[in-house]
């Protein structure tokens, strides 16, 4: 059959082309990765990302999370402008979870490091979006490789491309 690299390039069509070895690294891929189902909500599928590194001398290609043989995959497409809302829709929505009364005081944002690589010259309208979301109130966000979360369902799991929020907020007030 078909290598996992041919058919990954063929799915994308961008990077049908390309022959170098260095041009299937993470920076390119963010943008396309491969989903497999990890629940349901309201009978439509939800996915965990696993996010293509580099291809294999036998036409493989390595990832940042392991998949089992035979595991059905998706192709999944995010949009540049998606990706730059993203963030800061991920604070609205964990805030809005519990604590719509209780004013925020500050975040504590994971944002996976593949999508800030590809969105480097954007990175100034996805810290301005938090900041609009936040209202200027502090935040920290580091940038990490394989990331652990909770998905909408109530499962955890290891994933890639991932971005989460700990929201910190003042008390009720009685």
């Amino acid at each position: 059959g078909e290598s996992a690299l041919d058919t990954y390039r063929k799915w994308t069509r961008h990077q049908e082309n390309l022959t170098s070895k260095e041009n299937l690294l993470l920076t390119n891929s963010s943008a396309y990765p491969l989903g497999r189902v990890a629940g349901h909500l309201y009978d439509r599928p939800y996915y965990k990302l696993s996010h293509p590194i580099r291809e294999t001398e036998d036409g493989g290609i390595e990832l940042f999370t392991q998949i089992s043989v035979g595991a059905e995959l998706t192709l999944m497409k995010r949009s540049r402008e998606h990706s730059i809302a993203r963030a800061a829709q991920v604070v609205n929505a964990a805030f809005h979870q519990k604590f719509d009364e209780s004013p925020k005081i500050g975040v504590i944002n994971i944002f996976c490091a593949g999508p800030m690589l590809h969105l480097m010259q954007d990175m100034n309208s996805v810290c301005e979006q938090i900041n609009q979301e936040l209202e200027h109130l502090p935040f920290i966000c580091p940038f990490t490789f394989g990331e652990q979360g909770r998905f909408i369902g109530g499962e955890n799991g290891h994933g890639n491309l991932m971005i989460s929020s700990a929201i910190f907020h003042k008390p009720y007030e009685r």
